[in-house]
């Protein structure tokens, strides 16, 4: 799920940053805007004992806040390798 999740933000987020500077939308994906990763969310929420109690706006925020933390990390290490991600590993 939270892969789903992340692909979705990332997607939505290029989408975002395309508009605001003027351009189309990058990427137009159905399986991947928000209405249905919302809908795969709920889907898993119903069947998933650990997630049972939570509500979808409780388990999104839950999902978002994992997503956030994964994006940071990933805009680090792009950093630290200069945008060349397979630096990463050479020793």
């Amino acid at each position: 799920m939270i892969g789903d999740f992340m692909a979705s933000g990332v997607i939505m987020r290029a989408n975002e940053r395309a508009i605001a500077l003027g351009n189309p939308p990058k990427y137009n994906i159905p399986f991947f805007t928000f209405s249905k990763m919302e809908q795969r969310a709920e889907k898993f929420i119903t069947q998933n004992q650990k997630f049972k109690n939570y509500n979808q706006q409780e388990f999104i925020y839950y999902l978002s806040q994992t997503l956030d933390i994964i994006i940071d990390d990933f805009q680090r290490l792009y950093k630290k390798t200069k945008g060349d991600c397979s630096a990463f590993f050479k020793p």
